[in-house]
């Protein structure tokens, strides 16, 4: 039996950083502000209350079979948990992977993951 480093297992998004409910889920689409690349559509909500969750994710219904969409949204979780940008921000993240994001590379998925979240938090001049 191998014995892994605890530091390693412990390296997870947490789970109360993530929005699971439908209501959660509506308040990004209702009043959240979109921004689209060529792999994702990111929702950007001010975050208004500290117990609100920071993030969620989702993929379209286009990319057909549940584990391709699994895989993409594994991504997405790891190259959100990796960039602290984006947890230190005040803002609230939707992001949702368009059909062309499953022949993406993980490379190419988090150049424009980055990007698109630059963009959205800095160039459009979103008021807190």
């Amino acid at each position: 039996m191998a014995f892994r480093n605890p530091a390693v297992l412990n390296n997870k998004l947490p789970r109360k950083l993530t929005a699971k409910k439908k209501k959660e889920i509506a308040l990004f689409f209702s009043k959240g502000k979109k921004f689209s690349s060529s792999f994702f559509i990111l929702f950007l909500l001010p975050t208004e209350y500290k117990s609100f969750p920071k993030v969620f994710f989702a993929v379209s219904k286009k990319v057909n079979r549940a584990c391709q969409r699994n895989l993409i949204k594994r991504r997405m979780r790891e190259i959100f948990r990796q960039h602290p940008f984006f947890k230190l921000s005040p803002f609230a993240f939707g992001w949702i992977a368009k059909e062309k994001a499953l022949k993406a590379t993980f490379e190419e998925l988090k150049t424009d993951m980055i990007k698109l979240g630059e963009k959205a938090m800095q160039g459009d001049k979103i008021k807190i």
